[in-house]
């Protein structure tokens, strides 16, 4: 192995079987059906310092598209409720 690897790895990071690193985030239940998936999953590297260097920006995007469809879901049922009167 070309690099050390820590024995517990970062939230949402994991070491796959061939050696690679993932990152993998449960959809919370209220997104799933506007997202599409119940698990999102990023390729991040395969060693641990490429990891470790895509983990930030990997991170932010995944977040920001959960952000967004929240966002979204709270228009959506903001609008609807006004409808509904």
């Amino acid at each position: 192995m070309s690099d050390d690897v820590p024995l517990r790895l970062p939230r949402y990071v994991f070491r796959r079987s061939n050696g690679s690193f993932r990152y993998k985030r449960n959809v919370p239940e209220r997104l799933r059906p506007l997202i599409g998936k119940a698990t999102l999953y990023r390729q991040l590297g395969d060693s641990y310092r490429e990891a470790m260097q895509a983990l930030p920006l990997v991170h932010a995007r995944i977040e920001a598209l959960l952000n967004d469809e929240a966002d979204k879901s709270a228009r959506v049922s903001d609008v609807s409720a006004y409808g509904s009167k």
